[in-house]
């Protein structure tokens, strides 16, 4: 059963690109950058996670949750007065988060993945109809 080259480079970028997503979720490289945006009344704040956020690790990619919000409200100021407070502002602090690509890649996904990739270039050769010549 001989395989193209054109079979083998599809093994080889298949392969690559889950052994690197295996990777960065075991050395949690995160690839993180922040973007904040001031409002009145309160801040957003986006953060993103470009390969994973090493959460999640329950769910199976890419069924999983790659986004996750979060909001907060604080008081920014607080004046007592005869056993009572008055608050004078409050601020909402909502933060967004991106949890990568890769988020809660694990060993399950790698060898499943693995696992189709031979099926895609193998299965069809089994089933072909065609019998070596000899």
């Amino acid at each position: 059963m001989d395989i193209t080259i054109n079979q083998k480079r599809f093994l080889i970028v298949w392969i690559l690109i889950h052994s690197f997503a295996l990777f960065v979720n075991l050395a949690h490289i995160k690839g993180e950058y922040y973007n904040k945006v001031y409002q009145l009344g309160g801040e957003n704040r986006e953060i993103k996670y470009l390969f994973t956020n090493s959460i999640n690790q329950d769910q199976f990619w890419p069924f999983t949750d790659y986004t996750t919000n979060t909001f907060k409200k604080d008081t920014v100021g607080i004046t007592p007065t005869d056993n009572d407070f008055n608050i004078i502002s409050l601020r909402t602090t909502s933060t967004e988060y991106f949890n990568g690509v890769f988020n809660s890649y694990n060993f399950p996904e790698f060898i499943f993945y693995i696992l189709i990739g031979f099926a895609i270039v193998f299965v069809p050769k089994l089933w072909s109809n065609t019998q070596p010549s000899t």
